[in-house]
């Protein structure tokens, strides 16, 4: 819950600050610059962390493979015409092949 408060956040300041640099600010304060390379580094580590997550399986419940397998279930239930696949289950792929 507190690490979804600080993502929210992180995307709400994003949201306001991009379009206010990008309008007014030609060369935006260092202050800023060194506030937004810490908002991104949240982001990214966000990214990392959802990679050992894990999912919904066919039976709607949340699976827990071993983290060898998570990274490529969690890239192939995107649709790249639409964007995230709502609970859409993948096979896990056999990488022991």
């Amino acid at each position: 819950m507190f690490w979804d408060m600080i993502i929210s956040l992180a995307i709400l300041y994003s949201a306001v600050e991009i379009p206010f640099t990008t309008a007014f600010l030609r060369v935006p304060p260092t202050s800023m610059q060194v506030l937004d390379v810490l908002i991104d580094a949240v982001l990214l580590t966000d990214v990392v962390v959802c990679f050992f997550t894990g999912y919904v399986d066919q039976d709607d419940q949340v699976s827990m493979e071993h983290t060898p397998t998570l990274a490529p279930i969690h890239t192939l239930t995107m649709d790249p015409e639409h964007g995230p696949v709502p609970q859409s289950p993948t096979p896990i792929p056999n990488l022991d092949q």
